[in-house]
């Protein structure tokens, strides 16, 4: 038998302290949310107050307005820093987390994706289901119509067959549903608004449009009610099309042109609408030229947090009484544990606005040629990595800085993501961003003959005339990652 044996072990286990949880999370926080956060510790924590008369001076010597002098930089344009830590061409090759695409910015641009756009109104769901909860329907009907509804994805489509929304019930309810009921219901949907809604397919999507739009285009109803015709349009195949149906190019033409009057994903805004559309964004840096130098400073309102006087003075009083009762002790530990909280609170804040001062400056020094002219052909590889020895930080805290913050230049306003791109070898042996690649991809395909555009092979060639080296199955990554189509399918006709 074994024996039982008492001992002792040596183990090694990591702790992060509460205050620097703390500070993590407020380093990835932008601007608005961070205003949140703070209105939210203020009403937490009585012991902290918020000073109206700001002492400027102070302040200014915490966060202060950072010149940057252009005698940093070498006669290539390149960093002190980057010409006395140099970093092998090979590594940037290694790191695959940059996906952001930068393009060539011009004077008031403003950069933001569809998903950051900030809307008030009501969603697409709740629009649905106050449409379905205003019919005279039984409770059985108004059931599977909300299972539908539930079953459409964001751009407007049914996911799901009549056959296994009716199963769900099955399943879910141990409820039979007859697959006609589900059927009746699915055809009441796409009855609502927006017109196209509730489609199972993109023919079907289009076909409620033309029905509910009233077009009268006899050969664009025809494409739309054969799926074999539609095929062919889809994929651009005009000239089987033309064969098929028996007509000519310019009856084939007024027909595309009602097609194209229709939207792909009805639940989705337009090109147009989005153009129009206020987006919201609030900077967390602002970046200017002044006069060939590059300034900036953090964009924030300013926040003078302190600990409130009276508690202050209400602790220094307990810890003086001698005899303390319980009541007392209770509330001394309480307004300790407060005191506590708001000065680790007071400190993150603090350290945070210097961190990110401190990348900020560490991303103009690198970008510096870049930031005073906006040329994206200016742009140079920059890694993570690359801050984080500048700065002495770790890559995870330059990765939280520069997530999900906003700078505003004078060429446009962007996420500091997309400075971070890879690196590629021109046929001159100099590193030049990826992204340069992918600007000059879309200049080319911008500017192409749409009757005969460019394919994947034939911009390889142009490419490797501009001194860009790559495999076709590289341009066809990046004209992927541009949301760019096959040549056939931007074909014009």
């Amino acid at each position: 038998m074994a024996k039982n044996s008492l001992g002792q072990r040596l183990k090694q286990t990591t702790k992060i302290a509460p205050s620097q949880i703390q500070f993590v999370q407020l380093l990835q926080l932008p601007e608005l949310a961070l205003e949140q956060r703070i209105k939210q510790e203020l009403e937490e924590n009585p012991v902290l107050e918020e000073i109206d008369n700001v002492d400027h001076e102070s302040l200014d010597s915490l966060v202060q307005q950072e010149n940057l002098q252009s005698n940093n930089y070498d006669d290539e344009g390149y960093s002190l820093y980057e010409r006395d830590n140099p970093i092998a061409p090979d590594n940037y090759f290694k790191d695959n987390s940059f996906t952001n695409i930068p393009k060539k910015r011009s004077n008031n641009e403003t950069r933001v994706e569809a998903g950051n756009l900030y809307s008030e109104g009501v969603s697409m769901y709740d629009d649905l289901f106050n449409q379905l909860h205003t019919l005279d329907l039984d409770e059985r009907q108004r059931q599977i119509g909300e299972q539908i509804i539930g079953n459409i994805d964001d751009k407007g489509m049914l996911t799901r067959s009549a056959e296994s929304i009716a199963d769900d019930f099955l399943f879910a309810m141990n409820e039979e549903i007859d697959v006609q009921d589900v059927e009746q219901m699915i055809s009441l949907i796409q009855s609502f608004e927006p017109a196209g809604i509730c489609a199972r397919s993109l023919r079907e999507c289009l076909l409620l449009q033309f029905q509910r739009k009233d077009l009268d285009n006899l050969i664009a109803r025809k494409i739309l009610e054969n799926e074999s015709f539609f095929n062919l349009f889809k994929n651009k195949q005009y000239q089987q099309l033309i064969q098929k149906l028996s007509i000519s190019k310019n009856e084939l033409n007024e027909a595309i042109k009602q097609l194209s009057s229709l939207s792909p994903y009805v639940a989705v805004p337009t090109n147009k609408a989005l153009q129009n559309a206020a987006i919201y964004v609030i900077p967390d840096f602002l970046v200017w030229n002044n006069d060939g130098q590059v300034s900036f400073s953090l964009n924030k309102k300013e926040h003078s947090l302190t600990i409130n006087a009276c508690y202050a003075q209400m602790l220094n009083d307990l810890e003086k009484k001698t005899k303390k009762n319980i009541q007392d002790k209770q509330t001394l530990d309480f307004i300790k544990e407060k005191i506590n909280s708001g000065n680790e609170f007071i400190s993150s804040i603090s350290k945070r606005e210097q961190t990110l001062l401190s990348v900020m400056k560490a991303i103009i020094m690198f970008q510096y040629a870049y930031f005073q002219e906006g040329d994206i052909e200016k742009l140079k590889p920059m890694r993570l990595e690359d801050i984080a020895k500048m700065t002495n930080n770790e890559i995870s805290t330059i990765s939280r800085v520069t997530a999900n913050k906003y700078a505003q230049t004078h060429f446009g306003t962007f996420l500091l993501k997309d400075l971070f791109t890879n690196a590629l070898e021109n046929n001159k042996g100099q590193l030049v961003s990826a992204d340069t690649v992918k600007s000059k991809l879309k200049e080319l395909i911008d500017n192409e003959d749409k009757l005969k555009p460019l394919t994947d092979d034939a911009l390889v060639s142009i490419l490797e005339q501009h001194g860009y080296v790559l495999a076709r199955r590289t341009v066809a990554k990046y004209r992927e990652a541009l949301n760019i189509p096959i040549a056939r399918l931007r074909k014009s006709f």
